[in-house]
């Protein structure tokens, strides 16, 4: 038996494809995206101080400006609660009924998400192609990435990302990308970009 030469692998170390052909956006993909997007967009740091403010600001308003003679921390915290409990509302609200209008109003308006392409990620770049899209950025563009049950997300700019259905890939495939994403120094992001 000869010995295995160094520039041969064995079968199971086989890459597997990094060529997608036939990838298709859905709606469900955009929402979940967005979705995806608006999560870590209310965790930011800067929307946390802002709600902290406003609940503080109205502490201390039903503390010490409604109530007549003794400052009353029943008021203050009652007026707290209401206050945190509409903005928790509010952000409830624009989760299950503003971002779903917006991405299907997108979805409509936008024909190149309708467009079956072909990704690839190869030589230290990603590409998609398709019959009216072409990107071929390296992955140094990228600001991060993250990773829902259904998609990965490669975001480009913190407001833009590109969406790959995982429905596309299969498990080595899927490694191989976060392989290729933690080599190229692309961060996994569980909060904002």
């Amino acid at each position: 038996m000869r010995p295995m030469s160094s520039d041969h692998q064995p079968p199971d170390s086989v890459t597997p494809a990094r060529t997608i052909a036939g990838v298709q956006l859905t709606y469900d993909d955009l929402l979940d995206g967005a979705r995806a997007h608006f999560r870590a967009a209310i965790r930011r740091r800067r929307v946390l101080v802002i709600v902290a403010l406003m609940v503080a600001a109205a502490f201390a308003f039903g503390t010490w400006v409604i109530p007549s003679g003794d400052p009353d921390p029943t008021t203050g915290i009652v007026s707290g609660v209401v206050v945190l409990a509409y903005l928790c509302g509010l952000a409830g609200l624009l989760y299950l009924v503003s971002v779903p209008r917006g991405v299907r109003k997108v979805w409509r308006q936008n024909k190149v998400l309708h467009e079956t392409m072909e990704v690839s990620w190869e030589g230290g770049r990603y590409r998609v192609s398709g019959e009216n899209v072409n990107s071929d950025m390296p992955w140094s563009y990228y600001l991060g990435w993250r990773e829902t049950p259904t998609i990965v997300q490669l975001y480009y700019s913190p407001a833009n990302y590109q969406i790959l259905p995982k429905r596309h890939l299969d498990a080595a495939q899927q490694g191989d990308l976060r392989r290729t994403l933690a080599e190229a120094g692309v961060e996994e992001k569980r909060g904002p970009v």
